[in-house]
């Protein structure tokens, strides 16, 4: 018999990683570790400020596709067939590309942030740049230019790549209305106090959904310097500190959105839960309840989240929105 490593699957014994999550879902696990093993989904964002229908334009290139959202100068398409979507091309008279393809449950998260024109937004951690089209199309979609949208991210690369997206899908009249920074997430706070109507968070997570299938992909298991307990902690720790600044940055009456792509209790509930213990001013909003339910979230202590075995593919996607309460 040649020598060599034994995967824990064919031994019988379990990752860290199993370990761990088994012993947070239970039964269930099994089911999700499947449906986190699948090709992530993804939905075409359409593009609004292109001149042409981009699903009449998908149409008629023999793609059967389907609305699955139409509000808020946001709208949603997806194959039928669930067969992948073409790649999005440039149209002639914009010179703009006509859909962003992404993750159902990140519009979801996006829109649960009730964006309105004229609105000051901040995306802390906005690269690649998916949830700032929606966030976009929500502030400049009628026409209304007076808003901001100010795009954040710390990598230089993911900035590249979050400029590079936002000027292949906005129109140059809304691209002056719109920034892209690259402070450290935690400086929000400091420097920029109750400036911004609205804040989404989409912070660093553990990304399990895509550890496991790197490891696939790999023909192993999950390494321990790919995901441990520990490294879980140390992200909650950051999380926090993140959280906290964007709540430093929040205006009164303002609200946030604190989202994640992790299935860790630790990264999420428990983070809202230490932020909020330091902020009395901030108050848990469920008001989104129909897109919840279309998605096929679940209900937490203190937000949502999207589990691909249940939520028909989409995430997983964790998201808590929070509005800042005004002074007494």
């Amino acid at each position: 018999m040649r020598g060599g490593r034994t995967s824990s699957k064919k031994s019988g014994v379990r990752s860290v990683f199993d370990e761990h999550f088994a012993s947070i879902y239970g039964e269930r696990w099994n089911a999700l570790r499947q449906a986190l093993m699948q090709p992530n989904k993804h939905v075409a964002l359409l593009n609004g400020f292109v001149q042409c229908d981009p699903l009449e334009t998908l149409q008629t290139r023999g793609e059967k596709m389907e609305v699955l959202l139409d509000e808020s100068h946001c709208k949603v398409a997806c194959a039928v067939s669930g067969d992948a979507v073409p790649p999005p091309q440039k149209e002639a008279t914009s010179n703009l590309r006509s859909y962003y393809m992404l993750d159902f449950a990140s519009v979801v998260a996006a829109l649960s942030l009730d964006v309105y024109p004229g609105h000051k937004v901040l995306d802390m951690c906005a690269a690649p740049g998916g949830k700032a089209l929606v966030l976009a199309q929500q502030l400049f979609g009628a026409g209304d230019l007076t808003g901001q949208l100010s795009a954040n991210d710390r990598s230089s690369d993911r900035r590249a790549r979050l400029k590079a997206v936002m000027s292949e899908y906005l129109p140059a009249d809304v691209l002056v209305s719109c920034s892209i920074h690259g402070l450290e997430a935690q400086q929000w706070g400091r420097h920029q106090p109750e400036r911004f109507d609205r804040v989404l968070l989409d912070a660093p997570c553990g990304s399990e959904r895509h550890v496991l299938q790197h490891a696939l992909a790999k023909r192993r298991d999950v390494m321990k310097d790919e995901w441990s307990p520990a490294r879980s902690k140390r992200n909650a720790s950051l999380q926090v500190d993140l959280l906290l600044s964007a709540i430093k940055t929040l205006r009164p009456s303002g609200r946030l959105v604190y989202s994640t792509c992790s299935i860790s209790p630790v990264e999420n509930d428990r983070v809202v839960e230490k932020a909020l213990k330091r902020n009395a001013e901030m108050n848990v909003v469920r008001d989104c309840e129909p897109l919840v339910k279309f998605l096929g979230a679940e209900r937490t202590s203190y937000g949502y989240i999207a589990y691909p075995d249940t939520a028909n593919g989409w995430g997983p996607l964790y998201w808590c929105t929070m509005e800042k309460l005004q002074p007494s």
